[in-house]
């Protein structure tokens, strides 16, 4: 089932779509954020902290609603299903390519995929 089949999903769906162009084509600030983050003072490490916990919650509510509602399975760990969401896509600025094989929607798809029906072909 595609997002658009589901209406929770297609929050979750529009957020990773964003998360992904925002981190691939709009900013350098993004990419820049998530390597330098461990070498950064203190004070300043706390404010930008702050900013991914939000944008966490944020992630949480919406695994949440799909839970509530039988789209995603509620048996799953929520905290780390968000994990795992964020982190696949906070690493893909590592090794996606403008120009090359896939283009940012390409991805997208791919990690709603895998989030919304997996991978495999067994039953």
């Amino acid at each position: 089932m595609k997002c658009r089949e589901r209406a929770r999903l297609q929050n979750g769906c529009a957020a990773i779509r964003a998360h992904l162009k925002y981190a691939l084509v709009e900013s350098s600030y993004a990419l820049a954020a998530a390597r330098s983050g461990g070498q950064l003072p203190e004070d300043m490490w706390k404010r930008i902290n702050e900013k991914f916990r939000l944008y966490g919650k944020f992630v949480d509510d919406l695994i949440r609603a799909a839970m509530k509602s039988g789209e995603i399975d509620p048996g799953l760990n929520r905290s780390a299903l968000r994990m795992l969401i964020i982190g696949a896509a906070n690493y893909t600025p590592e090794w996606y390519h403008r120009g090359g094989p896939l283009s940012v929607d390409q991805i997208a798809d791919l990690l709603i995929r895998l989030i919304v029906r997996g991978v495999g072909t067994l039953d």
